[in-house]
């Protein structure tokens, strides 16, 4: 699952309210409200300049506490989960789970994906359906698909996760061939 421009979506009230119940003191509370709010921005296109404009969401991009503030904003998406384990990296969140029956395994997924759907919704976050993907391995002769959203999601052979591609097989054949490659062409 992929969210759509996931930094700038993040609700500085709701972030603060997250950090207040992990224990957050008011005085930091305060601190980091005021590291948030009252930021502009524009944009440069060759020598022409767009007016200012005052963020009201998101966190500061490029910066150390903005990879921070939206794990933390995260952070309650992984108790969510009935059915599945997520693995998440920044915006990129990977539900998945083992099951010896397709069926089970499929409704397990999208049980937990429609949990996930409704959380971004709740927490301001939009996710980004075109983005979502879907690996079965085991299952070589059936067309697997996943409805997430409105959308289904058909099986996948291989797909790119953090950089790495994965594929069906579970091998890594295709990936270290590219590497390969890559590597000989730099030599």
């Amino acid at each position: 699952m992929d969210l759509s421009k996931a930094f700038d979506t993040l609700n500085h009230e709701l972030l603060i309210a997250k950090l207040h119940a992990y224990g957050f003191q008011r005085d930091s509370l305060r601190l980091l409200y005021s590291y948030l709010t009252n930021r502009w921005q524009r944009t440069k296109v060759n020598s022409s300049f767009s007016s200012w404009t005052e963020l009201l969401q998101g966190v500061p991009q490029g910066s150390v506490l903005g990879p921070l503030l939206f794990n933390i904003y995260l952070n309650d998406l992984f108790f969510i989960t009935e059915s599945t384990e997520v693995c998440n990296f920044a915006d990129d969140t990977t539900f998945y789970a083992c099951d010896n029956n397709l069926s089970s395994l499929m409704n397990r997924l999208e049980h937990d994906s429609y949990l996930a759907i409704e959380w971004f919704e709740n927490n301001h976050m939009k996710l980004n359906q075109d983005k979502c993907h879907l690996i079965v391995p085991g299952c070589k002769f059936e067309n697997v698909f996943a409805k997430i959203g409105e959308s289904k999601i058909w099986e996948s052979s291989k797909k790119k996760l953090l950089g790495l591609e994965l594929d069906r097989d579970l091998k890594f054949n295709d990936y270290v061939f590219s590497l390969c490659k890559k590597a000989g062409q730099k030599l």
